[in-house]
């Protein structure tokens, strides 16, 4: 009886989930003050000239962000970003941003760089949440600048799942090579839907200058620590 009961309920949540999963979500940053996200992870970039000579680095990050203070949609946050390239450690300084669309999509690693204004492989990740609420097998489209140039990138929800403990949306992004045959790239991005943070990031893609030299480039970013303000 236990057992049937122990079933009955697996295959209840199973259901509600199932349901839940259909459901259209707007997903917008949910964030109080005092909260903290640590995001990790690693880009690899290699170079092949036009002479044939292949050469490759591995950079590893560590981004925190703290969210300073919120009135409405607007919030004040405090970044950190340290780095680790060719065995030597380069520690970042904090940056305060204002942060004042609900869209945004918010890690420390891309607003550095966007604040920067650096066309590096950072403005890959420069996304921002879609204005509408979507579900499993939504498609959108969002203009990103990389490399000093402007690319449609293109989106499609793939799948609502559990990634690292939290309900996350599974969403394919890909650049249009038609449009850019010089940058082409492609990932997938995890969002936990309470808060509208960034859980996981893969990406590829590469890059091929005037002069005929290709750059492939790699990366990944997870959030690898949170701590809750009050």
């Amino acid at each position: 009886m236990v057992k049937r009961i122990l079933i009955l309920g697996s295959v209840m949540g199973g259901a509600a989930f199932a349901a839940s999963a259909a459901e259209p979500v707007l997903l917008r940053l949910n964030l109080k003050p005092g909260d903290v996200y640590v995001h990790s992870g690693k880009t690899t970039i290699t170079t092949l000239d036009q002479n044939g000579h292949e050469s490759s680095a591995t950079r590893h990050i560590n981004s925190s962000m703290r969210v300073k203070s919120r009135q409405g949609d607007a919030y004040v946050m405090e970044f950190q970003e340290s780095s680790t390239y060719a065995d030597e450690s380069v520690p970042g300084a904090y940056v305060e941003v204002n942060v004042n669309s609900p869209s945004k999509t918010i890690r420390g690693f891309d607003i550095l760089n966007q604040k920067a204004n650096d066309a590096s492989m950072s403005s890959f990740f420069a996304f921002e949440l879609p204005k509408k609420k979507v579900k499993v097998g939504d498609r959108w489209s969002q203009m990103v600048r990389t490399n000093n140039e402007v690319a449609r990138v293109d989106y499609e929800i793939v799948e609502r799942a559990k990634v690292k403990g939290y309900d996350a949306f599974i969403v394919n992004f890909y650049s249009d090579p038609a449009q850019t045959p010089n940058q082409v790239f492609s990932g997938n991005i995890c969002y936990d839907i309470k808060t509208g943070m960034v859980v996981r990031v893969n990406m590829k893609g590469q890059l091929k200058s005037m002069h005929g030299a290709m750059t492939k480039i790699a990366g990944n970013m997870e959030l690898t620590k949170v701590k809750r303000g009050r």
